[in-house]
């Protein structure tokens, strides 16, 4: 949630897409920015992963948020 995706992310996310596969972006330790901050990195991410904002989710391990999300989109994936 705090930096823009590394070169690594990228083909990590390349690879996905060459293999046809629906990807989600977990924003871990979300909780280190404010709600500004995050939208407005959040809207950087998704630019260069050039992913739908969507596809973000925002993850803060310390107090369980966004882990029962990410499950619930896996979920529908496999469901799909």
């Amino acid at each position: 949630a705090r930096r823009t995706p590394t070169e690594e992310d990228l083909d990590m996310i390349n690879y996905g897409r060459s293999a046809h596969l629906s990807i989600i972006c977990a924003c871990t330790k979300s909780d280190k920015v404010s709600y500004g901050k995050y939208t407005a990195n959040a809207r950087k991410i998704a630019e260069t992963l050039q992913l739908p904002i969507s596809a973000l989710i925002p993850v803060d391990a310390i107090h369980k948020k966004g882990i029962d999300d990410i499950w619930q989109r896996i979920d529908q994936m496999i469901a799909s």
